[in-house]
C-alpha cells in the first residue's frame, strides 16, 4: 500500500504542475522549468541584475515580446499584452529597440527597474540615424534631385519658412 499510496501523491504533485503551467501561461516542453531558468539567466548579466538589449534583440516578433517580458517584467506577457505589443511592432511600425524601451520605461518595468545595457546607445543611433535620413531629404530637395521627397519636418513651424 505505501508504493501505490507514493505513486498517487506523484501523479497529484504532477497534475498541479501542470495545472500550474497551464493557468500561468507558461510554455510547456523545452522552456518550461529549469531550461527557462538557464535562459533567463543567460539574459541577465552574472549577478548585476542589467539585462543587455543585444541578447533580446536576436528575437523577433512573439519570441521577442515573450523574452522582454521574462527579462524585465520577470513574467509572462499576458494574452492581451502580448497581441498589444505585436501589435505596437507590426500595425504601428515600431521598432524592436523602441518597444524594448517602451517595456522598460513602463509602469511595471519601472516596478522591477531592470537596466538595459547598449539600450542608450541603440537609441541614440537609432536617432542620429533619422536624422541624417532627413537632411539627406532636404538636401535633395534643395539640389531638386528625382525622387526627393519633402522631409516631414521640412520648415514647419520655423519663422521664414525654408
Amino acid at each position: 500500500m505505501a508504493d501505490h499510496t507514493d505513486i498517487d501523491t506523484i501523479l497529484e504533485a504532477i497534475r498541479a504542475e501542470v495545472r500550474k503551467i497551464k493557468a500561468t501561461g507558461h510554455p510547456a516542453g523545452r522552456d518550461a522549468g529549469s531550461g527557462l531558468k538557464s535562459r533567463f539567466r543567460r539574459l541577465r548579466l552574472a549577478g548585476k541584475g542589467r539585462v543587455r538589449a543585444g541578447r533580446l534583440l536576436r528575437y523577433h516578433d512573439e519570441e521577442f515580446i515573450r523574452k522582454v517580458y521574462l527579462a524585465l517584467l520577470n513574467r509572462q506577457p499576458e494574452p492581451e499584452g502580448l497581441l498589444h505589443w505585436l501589435g505596437v511592432m507590426k500595425e504601428e511600425g515600431r521598432s524592436r529597440v523602441a518597444v524594448l524601451r517602451m517595456i522598460s520605461e513602463s509602469e511595471e518595468g519601472r516596478i522591477h527597474n531592470v537596466p538595459v545595457r547598449g539600450l542608450k546607445i541603440r537609441s541614440a543611433g537609432r536617432r542620429a540615424a533619422d536624422g541624417l535620413r532627413r537632411g539627406l531629404a532636404r538636401l535633395r530637395m534643395r539640389l531638386g534631385r528625382p525622387g526627393a521627397q519633402k522631409p516631414p519636418d521640412s520648415g514647419a513651424g520655423r519663422p521664414g519658412g525654408a
